[in-house]
């Protein structure tokens, strides 16, 4: 059991109570007053000195009965609270999740973050805490800590590898967890960006402003035979700094690029190579420092996945448009042999080819010349990047619907799709090149790339190789038959079960992986990649909020100046007993 005054400025009110003696002290002076005969005064009574009945208590009692009144009343003024170790503590704490807690120095924010609610919780009584981890996006870890040792085991989860930090959502989830009565602890190794206005909430910086140079960008894309690469490493400190950056082999360690940048302060380089696009995955690394997470990326090469294309179109202006079209993308490979993707201006039989999609251009003879305006569903893969602005389409009026119109003039439809099977598509352009100016416009290999683009990224496999921190993998499966099994950077093998539709994993830890399927093994690498929690020069350490104290729950003492108050009541009832003589009578 403890107690604290929430108006300690009331106890000034005990002044009072030298005055309260000053009354009684004089009041008990007397002057002497010479008479000559007693004969007309009253006999005094003489108080009792002993007997059975309650007789009247003489005046010297009110003096302590008043003085124990003004004494309750300074009390009770001073807001009296208190708590028993019997009751429970509800806190939830926000755990920034971004790689810049590992930032190293004497020890990282997350170790003396963990130390120190370790401590808080040690002297909080009986508690029950749920954590967030603020990532990209907050998670609620789903088991309550009631003690230290819990809550210690929960923080294990605390692994502090996103690649940001959405610190106001999770406040958000922990206002709607916490209520009315609950604190909120944010750990986090910067300075809060507003005020902090809410007397539920705490704000506690664990971090150190330190020099850090990372890499903050990588990139890795197939042109032909060859892959370009390109490296951008960033200095976050106030003076210049020499890097030595090392592209290796990750199989072998052989080593096939070093050079030494200069990068002034609070700037970036970058490094272009080449390398076969048969090469196994790179790693580079420059020499570490106080942040270790960003000084190494792993590049592994792209998927190859080509896209067998069929063209069979009888009209040789539309077939020679298209097949200029096709040609531009270097994935697209034009082939009659089971393809993934049928583009005719005829109605084709593709029972042999249950898996290819089907563009089908109707060229019309009775077309019209349309002008705009277009309308286009932007949130469809085919419209990205088209502006028909300018352009003349030329399309029947009067056609069959088929499909959900992506691109039209009115009410009359220009591009439609319809899913004819899960991950089939039927895409029907209505289009006549003769009295069109589509065909000979940048719009036209911006649409059939979007199309190609679009039914690639459907294919079996990665759909790419090269993840940031917190993304989602996907991968699709060429069928359930077979296992899956995925070794992670540290070498562990895990199964999943095979799904015929997709798998989706978060790459939560950065490295090399590598994911087989059907005896095929597809790489990937994640990597940790970013300016902001890269930047250590605006971390700070600090306590920001309207908590009393560090280790006090003093919003939840409970008020006792209402029995205090009773207890004044009963003795002013007294009080008054005795001032009218009914006490004894």
């Amino acid at each position: 059991m403890s107690a604290v005054f929430l108006s300690p400025f009331a106890f000034f009110a005990l002044s009072a109570v030298p005055v309260l003696a000053a009354i009684y002290l004089f009041r008990s002076r007397f002057q002497p007053l010479y008479v000559s005969t007693l004969m007309f005064w009253h006999t005094s009574k003489k108080p009792r000195q002993g007997g059975l009945h309650l007789r009247r208590i003489q005046t010297p009692l009110l003096f302590f009965i008043e003085l124990l009144l003004v004494i309750l009343l300074v009390l009770a003024a001073a807001g009296p609270a208190i708590r028993s170790m019997k009751d429970t503590r509800h806190i939830v704490i926000v755990l920034d999740d971004s790689f810049s807690m590992l930032a190293s120095g004497e020890r990282t924010p997350r170790e003396t973050a963990i130390k120190a609610i370790e401590d808080l919780l040690a002297k909080a009584g009986r508690f029950d805490a749920r954590f967030i981890l603020a990532g990209t996006q907050p998670r609620l870890l789903d088991v309550t800590a009631s003690t230290v040792k819990s809550a210690s085991a929960l923080l294990d989860n605390w692994r502090c590898l996103g690649q940001a930090s959405d610190l106001e959502k999770a406040n958000v989830l922990a206002s709607e967890l916490a209520g009315k009565t609950a604190r909120i602890l944010v750990i986090t190794d910067h300075s809060p960006k507003n005020i902090i206005q809410q007397d539920s909430l705490e704000w506690r910086a664990f971090g150190r402003s330190l020099p850090n140079t990372a890499f903050v960008s990588a990139t890795r894309t197939t042109v032909d035979t060859k892959d370009n690469c390109m490296l951008a490493v960033a200095n976050f400190a106030d003076r210049p700094a020499a890097v030595n950056v090392i592209v290796e082999k990750a199989d072998s360690s052989q080593i096939i690029l070093s050079r030494e940048i200069e990068i002034q302060e609070n700037a970036v380089e970058r490094i272009f190579f080449e390398v076969s696009s048969e090469s196994p995955p790179l790693r580079a690394h420059i020499q570490p420092d106080f942040l270790q997470i960003d000084d190494q990326v792993i590049l592994t090469p792209e998927p190859a996945k080509p896209l067998r294309v069929r063209i069979a179109i009888g009209n040789e202006m539309l077939a020679s448009a298209v097949q200029k079209a096709v040609e531009a993308v270097n994935f697209a490979q034009i082939t009659t042999f089971s393809p993934h993707l049928l583009i005719t201006d005829s109605a084709v039989d593709t029972s042999k080819t249950p898996d290819a999609w089907m563009v089908q251009i109707i060229a019309e003879q009775n077309a019209v010349a349309f002008t705009g305006p277009f309308i286009l569903d932007r949130t469809h893969p085919v419209t990205g990047g088209l502006s028909l602005d300018g352009v003349i389409w030329g399309a029947a009026e009067k056609t069959d619907r088929v499909g959900v119109p992506v691109i039209a003039a009115g009410n009359v439809p220009l591009v439609t799709d319809r899913e004819t099977t899960p991950n089939t598509h039927y895409i029907r352009i209505n289009l006549n090149p003769a009295v069109s100016t589509l065909t000979r416009s940048p719009n036209w290999p911006i649409l059939l790339y979007n199309i190609i683009r679009w039914r690639q990224s459907l294919l079996s496999g990665l759909k790419q190789a090269n993840f940031a921190l917190g993304d989602d993998v996907t991968f699709l499966p060429e069928s359930s038959d077979q296992p899956i099994t995925l070794i992670n950077p540290a070498g562990e093998i895990i199964r999943m079960p095979a799904d015929s539709q997709i798998v989706s994993l978060k790459a939560e830890t950065p490295g090399l992986y590598i994911l087989t399927a059907a005896g095929r093994q597809h790489p990937f690498a994640v990597n940790a990649l970013s300016n902001e929690e890269s930047n250590l020069t605006a971390a700070s350490s600090g306590k920001w909020g309207k908590w009393q104290e560090a280790n006090l729950f003093w919003w939840e003492y409970r008020s006792v100046d209402w029995l205090i108050l009773l207890v004044a009541m009963a003795l002013l009832t007294l009080h008054s007993l005795i001032t009218t003589g009914r006490l004894g009578e």
